[in-house]
């Protein structure tokens, strides 16, 4: 799995330019996405990477930490959620932890459940669902939650968390 990415910068907003195409005729992507603010670095892993996602995830939990007293992360499902199951207890400030989802069902909760199976120190009022019901529903209920969470930067035109993991 290969992938370069050159970061532009114009008017305040990031982009990713996918220079050199995936191998796998199993996966796609978007040429080019923009977000609200700037991308500090992207990994794309073909192999074990537990250790390593972990490592990044205390390093940018203690820096948020420091910086604003909170942390905001968004989490996939699967082997994600699993990699954090080797955070300890104290590896990070899980009071302070905010735990939001990157991709979810709106017919069920199973990534909530798969957070707590993975990382048991997780506070429950700090991982925040999707929620059940109507697509359309549940997507403006989600993306207000997410445009008024204190621990999440709203000042750009898209909420930005601290670290987002596909």
């Amino acid at each position: 799995l290969a992938l370069s990415s050159s970061i532009a910068s114009s008017s305040g907003v990031a982009t990713l330019r996918l220079t050199r195409p995936l191998s796998s005729p199993s996966m796609s992507c978007v040429e080019e996405f923009g977000i609200s603010k700037e991308i500090k670095r992207v990994f794309v892993h073909d192999g074990p990477f537990a250790s390593e996602l972990a490592d990044e995830v205390v390093a940018a939990a203690a820096l948020a930490i420091e910086q604003k007293g909170s942390f905001a992360i968004a989490v996939p499902s699967g082997s994600v959620v699993d990699a954090l199951g080797s955070l300890s207890a104290d590896a990070i400030d899980w009071k302070k932890t905010h735990i939001f989802f990157a991709n979810e069902f709106c017919d069920e909760n199973r990534n909530r459940a798969a957070v707590f199976e993975a990382c048991p120190h997780a506070v429950p009022a700090q991982v925040h669902s999707v929620g059940i019901g109507a697509a359309a529903e549940v997507a403006t209920a989600y993306a207000a939650a997410l445009g008024a969470h204190p621990a999440i930067d709203n000042s750009g035109p898209l909420p930005s968390l601290d670290m987002l993991l596909l």
